[in-house]
């Protein structure tokens, strides 16, 4: 393209304003003449922004002029100089910057040119509310300007999105900027790390004085790190950091750190060394001269406050015309309140008046450290000084107060003068004075001494003055003091009718024997001292004495301590009793006086309710002994543990007089009447012990048990309610104390029963003397042992006393003892309830084998009985147990078997069992069967059941197989002519001779007739010996005598009595028929085998 056409180009876009993009890439623009009309262009155009000039071949000459041409232009934003070979790259990054800064706001345009060439005129930069972090290069071309700018003073950055990483770029900044002394950050996100950092970095640089943080959610970490930074940097005076979040406390050090840079630099170092408690800074001198330069005269104490407050190292403070004013006292006065190290205060000259010295004067009511102030040349006058006077009273440290050159009286400083003297004396003393004259104060102690002054006799002398009058004092200490004979003669002078005090030390002060004397004077009058301790005194056997004599008057006094004197071991132990006993009950006291006066003696101590606990009681045993005649001791309701109730035992051991003993509502426990049952055994004198609620349980109870048993027969009455023990328990002490009640004689037999020894086999109770024979409460105790006993065989108890309630107890030993044979109760006095008792008894019991009861008032009729049972007892128990329902006739009884009795009974079925039998079966009408076989039936009892099958009409079958019947068999025989009902009699191995044998089947067949099951007896013998146990049936159960086996048992055993008497199948025509017996002739008897 030609040069006119560029030249017309160019005009025609100018002049159109309108084009927004212009590409001339890959145009050739040579010649200085095209450069310069691109130049001109470029410089005039308003409306273009972006030019493309790629490939145009372009050199640095074209370059310059280009960036000459951007310098006024505003609206090019990118230029494209791509593939032009002889452009230098300094000369495109120029060209690329200027375009960059066309993008930027108008402000960046128009003063980031001037930071660059630090135009002297731009003092003051300011980019409030922009986003300055978003400008990106254009951002770090400000802070690069800025970095060598040395005109700018004033930098604003507010509300710039300012955050902690920006802020560190603005800190690094100001590190190397030398001209910048106030900053402007307000509202931005810098926050508490970006304060910290922002602090750090301004650390060495001694060039800003005013930074504005308002708003920037710094918080206290943040506010810290300017405190830190502006312990060594002087020259920051301005800090803005409202809007913060931020704690008071901190924000006042923050402004107090940035005052102390306004003022003197003396203060500033007074004030860190006292917020850093260094050690080395022991006083703080402000003279006038120091402070006037800069007008912080007045806000010294305001600024010194918070480090003094908790300063341990500062001693002296010099404040002296440092114009502090009454404002400053109130500084002051904060600081005395709390810190316990300074001792002396200066603060003459100072404009006081009343009432910052009044303020000054509370806060060193209770400030016991500091020993000096100075007041002169202020405008103080009495009322203030008034204030003053009250402190002194109570502040015992203060020894100099300077008050000259004020408006004060003369009598005001006199005042303070006479309270001054006062402080001569030991601290306590003044302390506790004016306490004492209020009534105000309970215990003094003058043990320690807290100003290095001890008491003496002149200090006592002021103390016993007050003294006399208090009567609130309850605890008074001088220990360790030098109060001599006459200070403690005036103290005891003050003590005789106090009315409150308690306890008194006057250990340790060389009262002697002249100072214990006035103390045991006034001790024979005080009703109030219950200790008092006179150790290390020097006192001597005449001031011992006194101090013995005192406890005949006075029983309040429980302690009195005269270790370490010239007194003898006899009148300290005498001392140390007599205090032990003023401990003790007053009966225990009263008790002791008695003694030593040599009054009569009581036969019966009393001391219920009267407070004696385990030490009183070992004191009392003391005394006890001196009474040998006490015969009864009542110590309830006491606090007597299982401590003292062994000593008690030990007592009772030694003492041979006492009767009765009474420890009811005593906690003594198991361990205290275990050790009262172990001395117990030892004394036969005592016979009632009373140890109700003693908390006693069957441990306890079951010792002292023993010991009745065992040892001790004199005790006939221990009462033991209300303890936690079981029933068995108490019904073992009442049988060892019913037995201790009974006759000597049955007592030396009781230790035998009970014992259940082999050796013994009888007891003889029979011949008893008249007031020793046996009651019912022996009998109980006899039947007790008996009930356990598995040797005693015979019983003789006849000739004695026992009633109803006596045989009872003995009818319930023989339901389940086995072993008594013997039994006889002639000539007592039971009468029909006992007889009836003893019916119950033999109702179970089959062992008793004799029993005599004669002359006990039982009517025929029990005797009977008792006689009847007596008889079955010699008879096998299968027969006693149904006894009853034979005799009663029991309609449900139909059969009897007793077959082999001697295989599960210990008698045999003999005659005497066979005649009992016939005797219950003569008023029987329902038993059918009878089953005898196999047992021990002589000739007298087959003779008694055949007499009696004479007139039976309900046996239809009797079984006596395997017994001793012999020639008896004819008797049967006999009786078979009158009895209709027999149907079956089985004499078998009975030794009966054939031919008796053979008329009873030929009478049994007469009487049997043809049989069904509905005739067939239940519980009939079982056939050929296989009948099952008795324990496997019931009499009453039939269901063996319904089944199969037992009807083919049935058969074999009719066909087996055939082959003896072949009459047997007469009666059983088909059962002969299917065992192969045919008949010789119809109706015949004989029958052969087929």
């Amino acid at each position: 393209m030609s040069l006119q056409q560029l030249e017309r180009l160019f005009m025609s876009v100018n002049q159109r304003n309108v084009v927004k993009v212009l590409d001339l890439s890959n145009t050739a623009l040579r010649g200085l003449a095209a450069f310069q009309a691109l130049a001109r262009m470029v410089a005039s155009n308003t409306s273009i922004t972006d030019l493309y000039l790629e490939n145009c071949h372009l050199n640095d000459v074209a370059g310059n002029l280009l960036l000459e041409a951007l310098n006024k232009n505003t609206t090019l934003m990118e230029v494209r100089l791509d593939l032009n070979d002889q452009l230098s790259p300094g000369v495109v990054q120029a060209v690329s910057l200027k375009c960059l800064l066309n993008s930027q706001p108008t402000i960046i345009r128009d003063l980031l040119p001037r930071l660059q060439r630090n135009d002297p005129t731009l003092e003051e930069l300011s980019f409030n509310g922009h986003p300055m972090p978003k400008f990106g290069w254009t951002w770090d071309l400000i802070l690069k300007a800025l970095e060598a700018n040395t005109n700018v003073r004033s930098l604003c950055l507010s509300d710039c999105q300012i955050d902690c990483t920006t802020v560190d770029e603005v800190g690094r900044m100001l590190k190397v900027n030398k001209g910048i002394t106030s900053v402007d950050l307000s509202c931005n996100t810098i926050g508490t790390r970006g304060a910290e950092e922002f602090a750090g970095l301004l650390k060495d640089n001694p060039r800003v004085t005013n930074i504005n943080l308002r708003g920037n959610q710094i918080a206290v970490r943040g506010a810290r790190a300017f405190i830190t930074l502006l312990r060594t940097h002087d020259t920051l005076l301005q800090l803005d950091i409202e809007s913060n979040g931020m704690d008071p406390e901190v924000a006042q050090k923050l402004m107090d750190a940035i005052n102390l840079n306004r003022g003197s630099l003396v203060l500033k170092r007074y004030y860190y060394q006292t917020l850093d408690n260094d050690p080395q800074c022991d006083q703080i001198d402000l003279a006038y001269e120091c402070l006037q330069q800069k007008g912080w005269v007045s806000h010294a104490m305001g600024l010194l406050r918070f480090g003094l407050c908790k300063n341990t190292h500062v001693r002296r403070l010099h404040l002296s015309s440092c114009d502090i004013g009454d404002a400053g006292c109130q500084d002051l006065a904060s600081v005395l309140a709390v810190n316990r190290h300074i001792d002396t205060v200066n603060i003459p000259d100072n404009g006081i008046t009343d009432p910052g010295a009044v303020l000054v004067a509370k806060a060193l009511a209770n400030n016991q450290a500091v020993t000096e102030v100075n007041l002169s040349h202020n405008n103080i006058t009495d009322v203030g000084t008034a204030t003053w006077v009250q402190v002194l009273q109570q502040n015992n440290s203060l020894t100099s107060i300077i008050l000259t050159s004020n408006p004060i009286s003369e009598a005001m400083l006199q005042c303070v003068a006479d309270v001054l003297t006062l402080n001569s004396q030991p601290l306590t003393v003044k302390q506790a004075l004016p306490q004492l004259r209020d009534n105000t104060i309970t215990e003094l102690d003058f043990s320690v001494s807290v100003d290095g002054l001890w008491h003496t006799a002149d200090s006592g002398k002021m103390v016993a003055a007050v003294l006399a009058t208090n009567t609130s004092l309850t605890k008074l200490n001088y220990r360790g003091n030098s109060l001599g004979p006459q200070g403690a003669a005036d103290i005891a002078q003050s003590l005789a009718r106090h009315p409150s005090l308690l306890y008194v030390d006057l250990s340790e002060n060389s009262i002697q024997d002249r100072g214990a004397l006035e103390v045991a004077t006034a001790l024979a009058h005080n009703m109030s001292v219950t200790s008092i301790n006179m150790e290390h005194n020097a006192i001597g056997e005449a001031g011992g004495n006194a101090l013995v004599a005192v406890f005949e008057d006075n029983s309040i006094i429980l302690e009195m301590m005269v270790e370490h004197n010239k007194i003898s071991d006899t009148l300290r132990a005498d001392i140390a009793w007599q205090c032990n006993l003023n401990k003790r009950p007053k009966s225990l006291k009263a008790l002791h006086l008695l003694v030593k006066k040599g009054m009569s003696q009581p036969l019966s101590l009393d001391l219920a309710s009267h407070c004696y606990d385990d030490e009183s009681l070992m004191m009392l045993l003391k005394e006890l002994q001196k009474l040998p005649d006490l015969a009864k001791l009542d110590l309830a309701w006491n606090t007597i543990t299982g401590k003292g109730a062994r000593a008690l035992a030990g007592w009772i051991g030694r003492h041979k007089g006492m009767m009765e003993l009474v420890l009811s509502h005593c906690p003594i426990g198991n361990d205290g009447v275990m050790a009262l049952a172990d001395q117990l055994q030892h004394n036969q004198s005592i016979t009632k012990l009373n140890l109700r609620s003693t908390g006693m349980t069957d441990a306890g109870l079951t010792v002292l048990v023993e010991c009745l048993q065992q040892s001790n027969d004199t005790i006939t009455d221990v009462d033991v309610d209300l303890n936690d023990i079981s029933d068995q328990a108490v019904t073992d002490l009442h049988t060892a104390l019913e037995m201790n009640r009974q006759p000597e004689a049955f007592r030396q037999w009781e230790p035998v029963l009970f014992a259940d020894k082999p050796s013994v086999k009888t007891l003889d109770f029979s011949k008893m003397l008249s007031y020793e024979k046996l009651g019912d409460i022996s009998a109980n105790i006899l039947a007790r042992a008996l009930m356990n006993n598995h040797h005693i065989f015979k019983v003789n108890l006849a000739n004695n006393n026992i009633t109803q309630e006596g045989c009872q107890a003995i009818a319930d030993v023989l339901k389940t003892n086995t072993v008594i044979k013997v039994l006889i109760l002639t000539n007592n006095k039971f009468g029909d309830v006992g007889g009836q008792a003893l019916v119950s008894a033999l109702e179970q019991n089959d062992t008793l084998e004799h029993l005599e009861v004669k002359h006990c008032g039982i009517s025929a009729a029990v005797m009977t009985h008792l006689q009847f049972l007596m008889s079955l007892n010699h008879c096998p128990k299968v027969l006693k147990s149904l006894a009853m329902r034979i005799e009663n006739n029991d309609p449900t009884l139909t059969c009897l078997d007793f077959s082999r009795t001697h295989e599960h009974c210990s008698r045999p079925f003999d005659n005497h069992a066979t005649l009992e039998l016939v005797r219950l079966l003569r008023t029987n009408t329902h038993i059918c069967s009878i089953d005898l076989s196999y047992n021990q039936i002589g000739q007298q009892g087959a003779a008694a059941l055949a007499t009696y099958l004479k007139d039976s009409q309900s046996v239809q079958h009797l079984n006596l197989r395997g017994n001793h019947v012999a020639a008896t068999g004819a008797v049967f025989a006999a009786a078979l002519k009158t009895n209709i009902k027999l149907m079956t009699l089985d004499l078998s191995e009975c030794q009966v001779p054939a031919d008796v044998l053979t008329d009873i089947r030929a009478q049994l067949a007469v009487n049997q007739t043809t049989p069904s099951a509905s005739t067939i007896p239940k519980h009939l013998k079982q056939l050929n010996g296989r009948r099952p146990h008795p324990s496997m049936y019931s009499l009453e159960d039939d269901s063996f005598y319904h089944s199969m086996e037992y009807h083919r048992d049935l058969e074999v055993d009719i066909l087996e009595d055939a082959m003896h008497d072949m009459a047997v199948l007469q009666s059983h025509p088909q059962i002969a028929a299917r065992g192969g017996y045919t008949a010789a002739a119809p109706g015949s008897r004989l029958f052969l085998l087929n």
